[in-house]
């Protein structure tokens, strides 16, 4: 290992630019750490004279063993445990480890103190994070790599930068390979570790890419060492121990995410809905959790993670509601979303009106908004117009409402059908927005060249709240304050009709059958990298008599008697696919 060491060290410090060092295990990373510094300290890279900085460390192997922690370790939980009433977001503080009976002592952010076997907690434990705060040296020339996203500092987990300078009083210059200069106060930890050598779990810039792992085996059944490997730009060179067991052994790829993710969405279309479902759990795609807040906060933490080209949906209005609200709020703590923002009047659809409902008169609210795809002539409507409703005669069926112009007129919905089926009605409401939050245009707009569905990010909101919008498109817009908006927060929608995002988070509350017909396969088969599905009930995603009493009545008509031998049968695709599978994303 000595011999592979040195000359892992010896190829880096040839040519250190861009180059990453992985190492799968963590003991043989700190040595890899110390050997390189050392080196480069010896041709003049860095610094001679090294100086201790306060960071924080991430513990990530043995979380399961109470004897791998230390006392003022912090844990975050991303999964609560109520048994002992930690919360999920909440960090709390070692006070007390028992190696022999694998216990661990921790205070809780109001001060009490519980005690928990963490091997009895599998799941909850592994999705932890676990802190450590730790003198360690640095010199100026350092690489160093962030550990955890910091918004006060504008970095993310990831992010690679060189120091350039640490002042008589431990404050330091770090600049990010963005080009970006940071300032650090030495005397606060910060989530900062060598950026020489990585696990391979994560992305990171690198042209060249040296690998130092004793099981060669490791390169054909990990496939995070594989797709590791697999992101060097320029070169990459494989240091162990038996070669020969390298040559021997058959450099089989794992599939691909996405190739994976392809596999799964085919099963489901072809109706292997329990073993679509089954490889999208393997994919670890499924996230089972029972309590809505907690899947929420979840979902919002994978969207915050990658928000670009990302899309949440959610079949009900309230959980729309609720996920937007989660996701913002994990967006302002990343800093990505402003954390004050101004109230806006806009436009919402009237999701509760279904078609039928919008040729009955006493469905409409007065101060709904309608917009007219076609003109009326007779009316005075004109095309692509919108019009005010004043009120509602129940009675004989009849809206009045008034046009741009100001003028009145009066109509039957039923008998003007054409019309009627063609609009679209919104309610007046008012939303919080921020500089950095995603909108959805609700509406096409000709003046502001948008279109229905169009997303893109609000980049200033002026005294008056007038908005700066940025498009996906690019094109950069102006509105103003003086009439109520057609957008609302991009975030979470109903359906995907239309749209390819690069990853979709799916929120399904009430959980219905993952069949080829489905909303949630719709809205699975739309994604072009990644898609995440969070439900309370994972088996019901192929099976309905496991859902809970409540949602008996939702599935009834499709269920036997239980006393009867009948086996039910997925239905069977039609010979040709419906439409909605034509727009597949997945390479199809």
């Amino acid at each position: 290992m000595e011999r592979r060491d040195a000359a892992v060290v010896s190829d880096y410090a040839a040519q250190p630019g861009r180059t990453v060092i992985i190492a799968p295990d963590r003991a043989e990373r700190q040595e890899l750490n110390s050997l390189i510094r050392a080196e480069l300290k010896s041709n003049g890279t860095l610094a001679a004279e090294d100086k201790k900085l306060w960071v924080h460390t991430n513990v990530t192997e043995g979380r399961l063993t109470a004897a791998n922690y230390e006392r003022e370790d912090v844990i975050t939980y991303k999964q609560a445990i109520k048994q002992y009433g930690l919360e999920a977001g909440a960090s709390v503080v070692v006070t007390g480890v028992d190696a022999r009976r694998n216990l661990l002592t921790v205070q809780k952010p109001d001060g009490e103190e519980v005690t928990y076997n963490p091997a009895r907690f599998r799941a909850e434990t592994g999705k932890a994070s676990v802190q450590r705060d730790e003198r360690r040296e640095f010199a100026t020339g350092e690489l160093v790599q962030f550990t955890a996203s910091d918004k006060t500092l504008g970095v993310k987990t990831g992010d690679f930068g060189i120091i350039e300078n640490i002042a008589a009083n431990r404050a330091i210059s770090i600049r990010l390979d963005t080009g970006k200069t940071v300032e650090l106060n030495a005397s606060t930890p910060r989530a900062i570790d060598y950026g020489y050598t990585v696990d391979g779990s994560r992305s990171f810039p690198a042209d060249r890419l040296l690998v130092s792992v004793e099981n060669p085996r490791k390169l054909t059944s990990d496939s995070k060492m594989f797709h590791a490997i697999s992101r060097a730009t320029q070169d990459a060179a494989i240091y162990t121990s038996d070669t020969r067991s390298l040559s021997q052994t058959p450099f089989v790829p794992p599939p691909t995410q996405i190739e994976q993710l392809r596999q799964a969405v085919l099963t489901l279309r072809s109706n292997g809905t329990q073993e679509g479902v089954t490889q999208l759990a393997r994919q670890g795609r499924i996230h089972e959790t029972a309590d809505p807040k907690e899947r929420a906060t979840a979902l919002a933490r994978n969207y915050a993670a990658n928000p670009d080209g990302t899309i949440a949906v959610a079949f009900e209005a309230a959980e729309r509601d609720r996920l937007t609200a989660a996701i913002r709020a994990e967006l302002k703590t990343e800093g990505i979303v402003a954390e004050q923002g101004s109230t806006l009047s806009v436009l919402r659809p009237r999701s509760d009106q279904s078609e039928h409902g919008r040729t009955i008169a006493e469905t409409y609210q007065p101060g709904d908004v309608i917009r007219y795809r076609f003109a009326q002539e007779k009316l005075g409507i004109e095309k692509n117009s919108t019009a005010q409703v004043v009120s509602v005669d129940p009675l004989h069926n009849r809206l009045t409402v008034e046009l741009p112009n100001g003028r009145e007129t009066t109509y039957n919905p039923e008998k003007t059908r054409g019309l009627t089926a063609t609009s679209s009605v919104f309610h007046q409401t008012v939303s919080e927005f921020a500089e950095g939050d995603r909108i959805r245009f609700t509406g096409t707009d000709r003046d502001l060249g948008v279109r229905r569905n169009e997303f893109g990010s609000i980049e200033r909101i002026g005294e008056a709240n007038d908005l700066i919008v940025r498009t996906d498109a690019g094109k950069r817009i102006e509105i103003a304050p003086s009439t109520p908006a057609q957008f609302e927060q991009g975030y979470v929608v109903s359906d995907l009709k239309g749209l390819s995002p690069d990853r979709v988070l799916v929120s399904e509350e009430h959980t219905e059958r993952l069949g080829p017909f489905s909303d949630v396969y719709k809205a699975v088969s739309r994604a072009s990298q990644d898609v995440a599905i969070y439900t309370p009930n994972q088996t019901a995603l192929y099976d309905p008599h496991s859902r809970p009493p409540s949602l008996a009545k939702a599935v009834e008509t499709t269920l036997p008697d239980p006393g009867t031998s009948q086996k039910i049968d997925p239905p069977s695709l039609p010979s040709k696919p419906p439409q909605f599978d034509r727009s597949l994303s997945l390479g199809m």
